[in-house]
């Protein structure tokens, strides 16, 4: 199954999802998770990781 690209032009867009923070959630959401779920699993408060989630 080929894999979809997208292609980001907009700098804005860009700088949201260079965090190093948001490329982890991106990552570890390839499977369902919860907030609270990735929370605990990423050591996070829930509070940042919403935001951080919220901004994606």
């Amino acid at each position: 199954m080929p894999v979809a690209i997208d292609v980001i032009a907009d700098t804005e867009r860009a700088q949201a999802l260079l965090s190093a923070v948001r490329i982890e959630l991106l990552r570890r959401l390839a499977e369902p998770a919860s907030a609270a779920a990735l929370g605990r699993a990423m050591e996070l408060p829930r509070q940042r990781l919403n935001y951080h989630l919220r901004e994606l």
